[in-house]
């Protein structure tokens, strides 16, 4: 039995365990329902760092517990280093604002947020650290404010960028060693807005 399967298998016992839907976790991880659908069937591999973690965060499990693997290796020393330097911001990003009480700055416009949420999360899949964390505390605030103020488009297009901002949040912080932030980082991507 492949790698691949072994890992289908896996996210398949993880999602059901949860009684959750192939959609419900493609909506929560970023990834399409039929590539999702794959992996569980072994017909595609989940081997993206990235994809990893957003499918642990969407499930609330340990990357560990998704790979088979008794680790994650630890990020490179140097990248580590950057990444650490980003903590504190990222902290005050992430108790500062939420989308009950979003943080009053001025967001920047609808396309600059979602380019910068891609950028964010090409860095992440490079294990980039210091690059991705340097983005995320300026990222975070703004998209909560577009996501509770802009008019119903930003609104839909705001918070599904912050989910996924929220989901490469949750990687460096988990990779880092910073787990009670990482969980912050998953309720903010889950949390639904009041009203």
């Amino acid at each position: 039995m492949s790698e691949g399967n072994t890992m289908g298998q896996r996210l398949r016992r993880a999602r059901r365990y949860r009684g959750m839907s192939l959609q419900v976790l493609a909506d929560r991880s970023g990834l399409s329902k039929s590539f999702l659908s794959m992996v569980e069937n072994g017909r595609r591999s989940l081997d993206r760092r990235s994809h990893i973690a957003a499918l642990a965060a969407a499930l609330e499990v340990s990357v560990a517990e998704l790979t088979g693997q008794p680790y994650v290796p630890p990020p490179r020393r140097a990248q580590a280093s950057e990444g650490h330097h980003a903590i504190p911001r990222v902290r005050v990003a992430l108790l500062g604002s939420s989308l009950d009480e979003p943080a009053d700055v001025p967001a920047r416009p609808l396309a600059d947020l979602l380019r910068e949420t891609a950028t964010v999360e090409s860095l992440c899949a490079a294990s980039r650290y210091g690059d991705f964390g340097k983005l995320l505390p300026d990222l975070l605030p703004e998209l909560h404010m577009l996501a509770t103020t802009g008019d119903e488009r930003e609104r839909v297009e705001a918070l599904r960028a912050l989910i996924r901002a929220c989901h490469t949040t949750f990687y460096l912080l988990k990779d880092l060693g910073y787990l009670d932030l990482a969980q912050i980082a998953v309720q903010q991507a889950r949390r639904p807005r009041r009203g």
